[in-house]
């Protein structure tokens, strides 16, 4: 990397919930309300955390912005030297929220569909068990939509610093060019060892 500043922008987000709650959370399907309360956060209050981590010279200054309802309502400025990052990397995450969506319908057109499907047949009454059918088969096509508009999707890169005392600095949504140019910049002194 060259003597000039480098610079990229993301939004700011903080340590990521360990593995085994994050399971948890997709399975309950309280994943997915999270994830609609973010988006009514983001989208109808305005509620946004947006990060800057600039490189200059053995610097590292990292700076974050919280914005809520169009105002600035929090500005915080971190400097660090090169040396003071424990290890800095890269992730590429896809987005999850269209296969929880075609889970979701898939498992409501399940239940639904199949009691429909065998209140009918009970009842030897035709509407219920094509309206039972209908819905099991509209589960199982929304799944298979929402999985492929997942699967088409592109992945967002995040650069994640680790810093002395546990901290973490993660910067979603990169230039991902930019962010892996920043990653080997910040392991060069490990890489002359």
């Amino acid at each position: 990397m060259t003597d000039q500043n480098m610079v990229i922008e993301g939004r700011a987000a903080g340590k990521l919930a360990p593995g085994p709650l994050r399971v948890f959370l997709a399975i309950t399907g309280l994943s997915l309300l999270i994830g609609l309360g973010k988006i009514f956060g983001r989208y109808v209050l305005g509620w946004k955390r947006q990060g800057r981590l600039t490189i200059d010279d053995e610097r590292v200054r990292f700076e974050e912005t919280t914005r809520f309802a169009g105002r600035e309502t929090h500005n915080a400025k971190e400097h660090f030297g090169r040396p003071e990052v424990v290890s800095a990397r890269l992730e590429t995450r896809y987005p999850y929220m269209p296969t929880l969506i075609g889970l979701v319908g898939l498992g409501a057109g399940v239940i639904v569909g199949l009691l429909w499907l065998l209140d009918g047949i009970q009842g030897e009454f035709t509407p219920w068990i094509l309206a039972g059918v209908g819905v099991l088969l509209a589960g199982v096509v929304l799944d298979l939509l929402m999985t492929a508009v997942a699967s088409s999707l592109p992945g967002q890169t995040t650069v994640v610093l680790h810093l002395p005392e546990k901290r973490v600095v993660r910067l979603v949504g990169c230039d991902p060019s930019r962010a892996e140019e920043i990653v080997v910049w910040l392991h060069g002194d490990q890489d002359e060892d």
